[in-house]
């Protein structure tokens, strides 16, 4: 018989003690697990945000269970598509001009916490309303491939006239490296080229999100 745990009267504001219940809860009936695999295998995850990267783990196949099915990963999945575009509706909102921490909950939600490199962009109309957000390059813990090309064209698909670039640090260091910022560089004049502007390159660790346009490298 299953564990029958009462939630009534919790909240997602309410306190982290009753978040993190609740969420396990939630993930146990997403994910059909037991809860007390559940919160074994959240011990198990190193530093911070283990939650989420239990749920990356999970979803793509990293963490390994006995009763971990393909039903299962395919339910998560959608439920992880379903709370990606929820929220992405604050970011179809017209605006006059680009403000990075509108898109800094939904790329610290989306990238923060994975365990491999992962080079997201997002494609904005002219008044910075978000056309499409798109995963386009996946890399190892300390490096992903971009190819500008994959980029112009996917931004050119969408019709889009500007761009916002995205990735994750999985070793929790918001700094950028050398290497994000020549990609940066070549972004910005392959953008230039096409009349498509670059507004930011944003990095995301460990809950936290950092704007290249602010550091002064776009």
């Amino acid at each position: 018989m299953d564990e029958q745990i009462p939630i009534k009267g919790w909240s997602y504001e309410g306190t982290a003690a009753n978040q993190s219940v609740l969420a396990t809860v939630t993930l146990s009936r997403v994910s059909g697990l037991p809860i007390a695999d559940i919160t074994r295998l959240l011990d198990e995850q190193p530093g911070s945000m283990r939650l989420d990267k239990l749920i990356r783990g999970l979803a793509n196949g990293d963490i390994k269970h006995p009763s971990w099915t393909d039903a299962a990963r395919a339910r998560l999945n959608a439920s992880i598509t379903l709370h990606s575009l929820a929220a992405q509706e604050p970011l179809r909102q017209p605006s006059s001009s680009y403000d990075w921490r509108l898109f800094e909950s939904f790329i610290v939600a989306e990238l923060s916490g994975g365990s491999r490199e992962t080079f997201m962009a997002l494609f904005l109309d002219t008044h910075y309303w978000l056309l499409s957000a798109e995963v386009l390059f996946m890399g190892s813990v300390d490096s992903a491939p971009v190819y500008t090309r994959v980029v112009a064209s996917r931004a050119l698909a969408h019709q889009a006239t500007s761009v916002v670039v995205a990735h994750n640090h999985p070793s929790g260091v918001l700094k950028p490296s050398h290497s994000d910022v020549s990609v940066t560089e070549k972004l910005s004049k392959a953008r230039m080229l096409l009349d498509i502007r670059l507004c930011d390159d944003l990095i995301a660790a460990e809950g936290h999100c950092v704007s290249l346009r602010n550091l002064g490298f776009v």
